[in-house]
């Protein structure tokens, strides 16, 4: 059995609307999450409930993290074989969408990238990301993420990790 204690978590203000919080674990052990909210809300079961996604970036132990916080339980039906993955439909800036099979989280309610470094590396060379997924007992639903100010969100906040090149 894993156990995770945390023992301190600090929030700071980073540039332009991203969030960096430092939650440090028992012993010498920090998490760096840095994340925003998506620019508008998703609106799915129950009762057309409404909830604000949220991008975030966990950096452990020099490894970087990359999940969707949906708030709404997505729904898994669209993969028979496994309920640990969803597929989201994701596009950057104004290119087309594309399904992207992700891993379910947090007890459904989140999607996590399977493959961090190349999905960071495409959102540090994007303005928007836009991420449409299918909440439980729900039509599909869509939102974007305002991209602006990234880099520098993660360099200040978590410069233990290292950022992938973006070929800019």
């Amino acid at each position: 059995m894993h156990l995770l204690l945390l023992m301190h978590s600090l929030a700071l203000a980073a540039p332009t609307g991203w969030t960096t919080r430092t939650e440090r674990i028992v012993g010498s052990r920090s998490l760096t999450i840095v994340s925003r909210p998506a620019e508008a809300d998703v609106v799915g079961w129950p009762d057309d409930h409404h909830e604000r996604p949220e991008l975030r970036l966990k950096c452990d132990r020099g490894r970087w993290e990359l999940t969707v916080r949906t708030v709404l339980r997505v729904d898994a039906a669209g993969d028979l074989y496994d309920d640990a993955f969803a597929t989201a439909q994701v596009r950057l800036d104004d290119a087309p969408w594309e399904p992207l099979r992700m891993r379910r989280v947090l007890d459904g309610d989140a999607l996590q990238f399977r493959k961090p470094k190349p999905a960071l590396a495409d959102l540090l060379a994007a303005h928007t990301f836009g991420f449409s997924f299918v909440p439980f007992a729900s039509p599909p639903t869509t939102t974007t993420f305002d991209l602006t100010g990234l880099e520098e969100a993660l360099r200040a906040g978590a410069p233990s990790c290292p950022l992938p090149s973006t070929g800019r």
